[in-house]
């Protein structure tokens, strides 16, 4: 559900990648430069020998036209100077012979000089007919302004056809070397460009897996082909993995992604299909010809793989995943409706804040509705400010004297104007990043309020539960920083409580504890016993004070080995050097029995209910009076 370093990375190679289409229907890299090559060949044997030969055609046919003029006019200006002359005479016949008119002539043209009756009178042929391609000009001879013949003239062109020729067969081989070139060290490598580019619109870059488009064209496909089965779909999401990339970074993060594909592909069959959709999800899609016996063996397989940690990049992650299932033709028949579906049962089944998985059912998308709706008003009563703290006594049990307080969030809900448990939102906080803002939020407005209570109990301090979600974020002590700088908040006022299930990198963690004490942050451990840590561990935290579970507490006289679990969590933690604490505390007898095996600190409902901060200060704050236990025991939750 989460984006990833390796998920939406290198988005410039996607962006060129989409210019791919697989069916041919857009241009290529590779036909464009077939384009570019085609055009180089054309201009280089056909256009430049063509304009070369045209250009010179051109030239000569101007040539011939102005040199058939010239003479034309030379004759007739002679007729008219010798007007006895006819152009049969043979005075022009030796002007014609021996002066200009022919006496430039070759063996490239022919002159001939015709009587308007279409007789030949002279002409002067060379030895060989003229050799195709002729240029020719036809030039009116005149007398007394009457036409009395014609002077023609023909040009051969073959020596400029000779070198057209000989340019083209140039302009060939030079082109043929520049398209081998081309060929052989830029369209090659074109093509594999191209062939990689295709790759990456269709697969994953990080796993090698097909990508959200393949994914649903595949499903597309199967579901048109498999008309007669059923087709499941699988929704695979890597749960707290923006842990595991805010602990150990984005290297390891993407490892851990390769590592879960491999695992997921062990599990399945040839004939079934594997992509991954973005970020930390998957999606598997099988084919049930023999019902749902495989679906189910596939499912607890999935499930039993990520039973064990993975060593990536030299640490052990803790990865489980959470699977939704939706089938066709029973939940959808469009691959879109059915991996969304499949994500609504994903989202089901995480609602239930165990790893597993679960088959879509239409109930679902009311209950997925319904958190949606209630992440908009959270997100809605942060901004309208509609989140308050309500304050339990921390009280030193020798004397009752309330020493320090909890903090602990309530919603009162602008739509109904009910103060809202936090048993009904916190986790969707939680699930949806939102605890990080509305945590910052009720440290700066502890702070505040310790400040203030501090100017009449100097020592008071009051404690802030911190979810795993915001402890992993990377500036988490950052920001703790920032806010008592901007609060002026005194050394040892802030009391910081963080559970077991939290402290899974030692090496992390032990980094931020240490961090927060140098900032003058006083360090609690709850819920001890509950989460199964190690006490070397323990032993290596710089805690300030140890919580015992209220469920020890609750059971401590039902037996002597209840009573030796609380004797034992009290040796530890006094051995350790760390102040104890009891929660959950309801009854004057658990009290006193606390006192007598010599736990120091203690909360519960027999002191007081957690109350709004106004009635806090008037009784406890204001009077600096030690509590009267009642005795009395209440059932509800206490937080």
């Amino acid at each position: 559900m989460l984006p990833t370093h390796g998920a939406f990375e290198r988005t410039s190679k996607s962006s060129m990648a989409n210019l791919i289409s697989r069916h041919g229907r857009h241009f290529t890299f590779t036909a464009i430069v077939y384009c570019m090559m085609l055009l180089i060949f054309t201009v280089f044997t056909i256009a430049i020998p063509a304009s070369y030969f045209f250009i010179h055609l051109e030239y000569q046919q101007g040539q011939v036209d102005s040199e058939g003029d010239v003479n034309a006019d030379f004759i007739t200006e002679k007729l008219e100077e010798n007007p006895g002359w006819r152009i049969t005479n043979a005075g022009l016949s030796r002007f014609v012979t021996e002066d200009v008119v022919f006496k430039s002539a070759d063996w490239s043209e022919a002159r001939v000089i015709v009587a308007a009756n279409g007789k030949q009178v002279f002409a002067k042929f060379p030895k060989h007919p003229l050799a195709w391609p002729v240029v020719s000009h036809r030039a009116p001879i005149k007398a007394d302004d009457e036409t009395v013949g014609y002077f023609y003239i023909a040009r051969s062109l073959a020596n400029i056809a000779y070198e057209t020729c000989a340019i083209f067969l140039v302009s060939l081989f030079g082109s043929a070397l520049l398209v081998y070139a081309l060929n052989r060290f830029v369209l090659r490598r074109l093509r594999l460009l191209e062939e990689n580019l295709s790759h990456r619109a269709r697969f994953d870059v990080l796993t090698e897996l097909p990508n959200r488009r393949e994914v649903i064209e595949e499903l597309q496909r199967r579901l048109a082909r498999n008309k007669q089965c059923l087709t499941a779909v699988f929704f695979i999401d890597l749960d707290k993995f923006k842990a595991v990339n805010d602990s150990f970074g984005h290297a390891v993060g993407d490892e851990v992604l390769k590592a879960s594909a491999t695992r997921m592909r062990s599990c399945i069959r040839d004939e079934d299909f594997l992509g991954r959709l973005s970020g930390d999800e998957f999606i598997i899609l099988l084919s049930l010809n023999d019902g749902g016996a495989v679906l189910n063996r596939i499912s607890e397989s999935i499930c039993n793989a990520f039973s064990l940690p993975q060593v990536c990049l030299g640490h052990e992650v803790a990865i489980t995943v959470t699977v939704g299932i939706a089938l066709a033709p029973d939940h959808g028949d469009q691959a879109e409706q059915l991996i969304q579906r499949a994500d609504t049962a994903m989202y089901a089944q995480k609602s239930t804040r165990n790893s597993g998985w679960k088959v879509y059912h239409p109930a679902m998308t009311d209950k997925v509705n319904h958190e949606v709706h209630l992440r908009a008003r959270l997100k809605q009563a942060l901004q309208r400010q509609e989140f308050e703290l309500h304050y339990q006594p921390l009280v030193r049990l020798l004397d009752d004297k309330v020493i320090g307080a909890e903090a602990l969030i309530r919603w009162r809900d602008s739509e109904t104007g009910a103060l809202v448990s936090p048993l009904d939102f916190i986790s969707e906080l939680e699930y949806s990043g939102l605890i990080v803002p509305v945590g910052e939020w009720v440290l700066r407005t502890a702070c505040r309020q310790v400040m203030a209570w501090r100017k009449t109990l100097p020592n008071f301090h009051i404690a802030v539960n911190v979810s795993a979600r915001q402890f992993i974020e990377h500036d988490f002590v950052d920001s703790v920083a920032h806010i008592l700088r901007e609060e002026k908040v005194a050394p040892g006022a802030i009391e910081i409580e963080l559970t077991e299930s939290m402290l899974f990198d030692e090496e992390l963690t032990n980094s931020k504890l240490a961090q927060l004490k140098h900032i003058g942050v006083r360090l609690a451990l709850d819920d001890f016993g509950t989460g199964f840590s190690s006490l070397g561990r323990l032993a290596s935290m710089p805690f300030d004070v140890i919580k015992i579970d209220r469920q020890f507490v609750g059971k401590m006289n039902a037996g002597e080995r209840e009573r030796l679990v609380i004797v034992s969590i009290i040796a530890l933690g006094h051995g350790l050097g760390m102040t104890v604490l009891s929660e959950g505390i309801e009854l004057a007898v658990q009290r006193q029995a606390l006192v007598d095996l010599g736990c120091e600190r203690g909360q519960g409902f027999l002191f007081s209910r957690p109350i709004p901060a106004e009635t806090f200060y008037a009784n406890y704050v204001d009077c600096e009076r030690p509590l009267l236990a009642d005795g009395g025991v209440v059932a509800d939750a206490q937080k």
